[in-house]
């Protein structure tokens, strides 16, 4: 019989053999998707809706939508990835194995429909955030204590970020990394500005909340910058945009200074205050001396 299944090995409420005619859910609920139409697994370490399996013009895809992941073929695929599924192939989601079976239908790679996504050089708007002391808080927290409270703050970071219309290009681990496009929006400066004022409010009042501190028992600090210039845009991994440019190295070495010593938590480039005058408050001009240019970089602090 022709077309596209899957084989799922025990541990499943669902039925061991999976029909997929267009495409199939696979998660803990998968609330409101037909049964027909999903695959049910009962581990804790699953989502609710933890992934799918596409079958379009006779080629299998699969698309992870999880926190915790999913592997084909032993790799963890990105979350988003689309990646293209052969007959044999196998899907692993917490300790489930899902084999793919596919008869008297030719499965394809999508290689060659796949959409080149072009490179760009725009005018942008780049914020980060930058968790001061991180080395140190995992050296007496550990990465497991440290890693679930960052994430935690990072979670509504991002949130505040879209709030203000940016885009969140990157998270570092330790740092978070956004952007805004002149171009696209005409307020991109006074938008990151004030994203930045207002996720640093978040974080110190949410930071007080975990049980992750400093050695003088003081809650997790960020340090924030705000830069403006440049920006190129490239596509390393179908699921990642990657941003290159003096303004994005600005931006990571700016806020690797703030919050430290007698620097302000929030650090902005005086060239997007010129932009954003009256986005906050600011304090006097200082001219900082930033590792890897020539020139020391000019910013203003946000006060109050």
């Amino acid at each position: 019989m022709s077309g596209v299944w899957l084989v799922v090995a025990p541990g499943t409420r669902a039925e061991r053999v999976v029909r997929v005619n267009d495409r199939v859910h696979i998660g803990r609920d998968c609330s409101g998707i037909d049964p027909s139409r999903r695959v049910i697994v009962d581990d804790p370490a699953v989502s609710r809706d933890h992934a799918e399996v596409q079958v379009v013009s006779g080629s299998a895809f699969l698309v992870d939508h999880s926190t915790n992941g999913t592997r084909v073929n032993g790799r963890r695929v990105e979350r988003g990835e689309r990646v293209a599924l052969v007959d044999g192939d196998t899907i692993t989601i917490g300790d489930v194995r899902i084999a793919l079976r596919a008869t008297g239908v030719v499965v394809e790679t999508d290689d060659a429909r796949r959409t080149i996504a072009a490179d760009s050089v725009d005018e942008c708007v780049v914020l980060v955030g930058d968790v001061v002391g991180y080395t140190g808080l995992t050296e007496v927290h550990g990465a497991a204590a440290v890693g679930a409270a960052v994430d935690g703050l990072f979670r509504e970071l991002r949130r505040i970020v879209v709030g203000h219309l940016g885009t969140v290009s990157n998270f570092a681990g330790d740092a978070i990394l956004a952007v805004w496009e002149h171009a696209v929006d005409a307020r991109a400066a006074t938008a990151a500005v004030q994203c930045a004022h207002e996720a640093h409010r978040y974080a110190t009042d949410a930071a007080t909340l975990t049980t992750v501190r400093y050695a003088d028992g003081g809650p997790i600090r960020f340090g924030w910058s705000v830069t403006t210039g440049p920006v190129a845009t490239s596509h390393p991994s179908p699921a990642r945009i990657a941003v290159h440019g003096d303004a994005v190295n600005l931006a990571f070495r700016l806020a690797g200074l703030a919050g430290r010593g007698e620097l302000a938590p929030l650090l902005i480039e005086s060239a997007v205050v010129d932009l954003a005058s009256d986005a906050a408050s600011y304090g006097d001009e200082l001219s900082l001396a930033v590792k890897g240019r020539q020139l020391p970089a000019r910013v203003r602090p946000v006060i109050g």
